[in-house]
């Protein structure tokens, strides 16, 4: 169901190679299976589930080795779903760069000791995800056969 909402999406957007989609944890995981498929000009992952807390990774990362979409991943370097530590050990596309909120649990958020505030965070997190788009949208297609 939720794939299938995702490609009505798109469709009703029309022009997917002007498209940047995304979403938060699970919605990024949805569109991270559709982005190839879709032929989107990119797509914006915050707080990837790479994993359940306590479990390994399983089925959930398996596409991200192959997938040729442009993609930015933000993610928290303490996130229980995957932090930077674990995630660094995985097969992933180069297609897949990564924005990492030093501190950031699944939610983003630094905690409070770390002296970074969660408006910080956001705002280079924005930043970031606007200058990949920007560059996405106007930039050359990866895309194989």
């Amino acid at each position: 169901m939720l794939l299938e909402t995702w490609r009505e999406a798109i469709a009703t957007l029309g022009a997917p190679s002007s498209l940047v989609i995304g979403g938060k944890s699970m919605g990024a995981r949805m569109a991270s299976l559709l982005a190839d498929e879709a032929g989107v000009a990119a797509l914006v992952a915050l707080g990837f589930p790479f994993h359940a807390p306590g479990r390994p990774p399983g089925g959930r990362i398996g596409h991200l080795a192959g997938i040729r979409t442009p993609s930015l991943f933000v993610q928290g370097t303490r996130d229980a779903f995957g932090g930077r530590e674990e995630v660094s050990g995985y097969a992933l596309s180069d297609a897949i760069a990564f924005h990492w909120i030093e501190d950031g649990d699944h939610d983003l958020a630094p905690r409070k000791k770390s002296g970074l505030s969660r408006e910080a965070a956001m705002t280079g997190a924005l930043d970031a995800v606007a200058r990949f788009a920007r560059a996405a949208i106007r930039g050359p297609r990866r895309r194989g056969g």
